[in-house]
């Protein structure tokens, strides 16, 4: 059998305000991505396509939004190719019971293998396809491992795929992101699967480095601008097990760190593609402040979709006569150690936190993580004492 294994399409995603060219031209971009990877399903003549969470950027989508999935969905139903998906943490939102997962399985778009909290243990019901069984885990937050944990120990064949909406970290206490496992988690599937779809991280990943069996396949799209790393999807064969991982189309991003001194000419002789988006990291040890608004305007004429300055002060003191010229960054961080609390002895962990709250859409996320982090911050006021 042959498997194109994707994850986290975000299908509705838009730029904060949600008005304008640039919105609308990356509400676009989410879709494109995904049709190119609908497309190579066909090309390649795969059997299956996984879809292992996050299909979705939230779960109050919009009509269109949900018309033009279906439509994608159609495509791969036509070509007689079955979608296995399950929910990632941005499909899901509390207040209901079901998502558009359960919805699309029931137009018959898509098969979504279910597990569920019974009692003390996890319960799980496989989709088998072609003598293997397929077991789903849709996103748990912080119950992500104990469901991985129940369902390694249930399995004693080796002919099991699993998808799962989780990534992995090396220590749990280290990432203010929930819903991620240990690899000690996962080597428990070991000799019991021949693959594990999963998602949630935006980049490709693959584990064990020797004979890998645990993949993200990352997001097809940027959702932040700030990812750099490969995204693309996995083509996986049942047969040989072996797998391949090929880029995704996504619009074109670029990062740029330059210094104040030559910003201007570095500009001016920058090659541009239509509808890049550039980022622009400006660094002034001197303290001076650079032409946004020129930059800006050379850059968008030459045909640049959306460009995004960011000055970075070296060994400077801000006050509040110059906090304007600052980066939204610097200017959170000079405001949070103003505060003169245990959050101000910890200014750049804070900032980061009110940064992954912000990509939150899940209340229930917002409140683990930050009850996390001040618990943490406790502890650590507890051992300076």
């Amino acid at each position: 059998m042959k498997i194109l294994h994707t994850s986290d399409w975000h299908l509705d995603r838009r730029p904060a305000g949600g008005v304008g060219l640039y919105s609308n031209e990356r509400y676009e971009d989410y879709f494109k991505a995904a049709e190119y990877i609908v497309n190579e399903a066909v090309k390649n003549k795969v059997d299956l396509v996984i879809i292992s969470g996050d299909l979705f950027d939230k779960n109050d989508i919009s009509p269109e939004t949900l018309y033009k999935a279906e439509k994608l969905l159609n495509v791969l139903k036509e070509n007689e190719i079955k979608v296995l998906a399950i929910e990632g943490n941005h499909d899901q939102v509390s207040s209901y019971k079901e998502s558009w997962i359960w919805y699309l399985e029931k137009k018959d778009l898509a098969i979504f293998p279910k597990s569920y909290l019974d009692g003390e243990k996890f319960k799980f019901v496989p989709i088998e396809i072609d003598g293997i069984k397929f077991f789903g885990v849709s996103y748990q937050s912080n119950l992500n491992e104990k469901a991985l944990q129940d369902l390694s120990q249930s399995l004693d064949k080796e002919n099991n795929i699993v998808i799962v909406h989780t990534a992995i970290v090396n220590d749990l206490s280290d990432t203010l992101l929930p819903g991620c496992v240990t690899k000690e988690v996962i080597d428990a599937f070991s000799n019991k699967v021949l693959y594990i779809a999963a998602g949630h991280f935006h980049s490709f990943y693959k584990y064990p480095s020797t004979n890998p069996f645990f993949f993200i396949p990352g997001a097809p799209e940027y959702w932040d601008l700030n990812e750099k790393e490969q995204k693309g999807y996995i083509i996986f064969d049942t047969d040989s097990r072996k797998y391949t991982f090929y880029p995704s189309k996504k619009r074109k991003l670029s990062t740029y760190r330059i210094s104040i001194d030559n910003y201007k000419d570095f500009v001016a002789n920058l090659d541009v593609e239509k509808g890049e988006i550039i980022n622009l990291e400006i660094n002034s040890a001197s303290g001076r402040y650079p032409n946004v608004g020129w930059i800006e305007g050379e850059l968008l004429s030459k045909g640049a979709l959306k460009i995004n300055v960011k000055v970075i002060f070296e060994g400077q003191v801000y006050n509040s006569n110059q906090l304007k010229n600052l980066s939204k960054e610097e200017i959170e961080k000079q405001i949070i150690k103003s505060w003169g609390n245990i959050f101000s002895k910890n200014a750049d962990d804070t900032s980061k936190l009110i940064s992954t709250l912000k990509k939150m859409e899940r209340e229930e996320d917002l409140i683990d993580i930050f009850d996390e982090f001040l618990n943490k911050l406790l502890e650590g006021e507890k051992d300076d004492n």
